[in-house]
């Protein structure tokens, strides 16, 4: 896999908003929407320009549904644990979804599931070293994992 044209451009910019956003969840424990929320829309129109050059109009799709369904599953866990996730991070979920989507549903899952290992061996190691995190600033895991899937190998 190999990115040029305007899929560069929006992966670029998701990695570089992905950073700022990383750095601020480590340093203030919060994504905010402000941020989060105009880039669905540079990704998403930068994504519907490559599929109207390329004519991946099933790449876009799969993007806009995986969005959604990432989203969504974020907001069930959020629900779930009771403020264990945060808003800022279903939305950045969603935007990271979209652009995994686009990939296809294997980066999808691959880049999920890293991040979210990650986060787990993290946690599992403060449990060893007897430190409890309080809150864990959950973006750059989320990031991580979905780099791993993007990132041409």
């Amino acid at each position: 896999m190999r990115f040029d044209g305007i899929e560069l451009v929006a992966f670029g910019f998701l990695a570089g908003v992905g950073v700022v956003l990383a750095a601020i969840d480590l340093l203030e424990r919060r994504l905010p929407g402000r941020l989060v929320l105009p880039s669905y829309g540079v990704l998403g129109g930068l994504l519907v320009l490559e599929a109207a050059v390329t004519e991946r109009w099933s790449n876009l799709l799969t993007a806009l549904a995986a969005a959604l369904l990432v989203a969504l599953a974020y907001l069930l866990v959020a629900l779930a644990s009771r403020g264990g996730l945060g808003s800022g991070d279903v939305k950045f979920g969603g935007l990271l979804g979209m652009a995994m989507g686009w990939q296809g549903w294997s980066a999808v899952v691959t880049g999920t599931a890293v991040g979210w290992l990650g986060a787990a061996a993290v946690l599992l190691v403060l449990r060893i070293l007897g430190r409890r995190p309080g809150t864990m600033p959950m973006g750059p895991f989320l990031l991580a994992g979905a780099l791993f899937a993007l990132v041409p190998g």
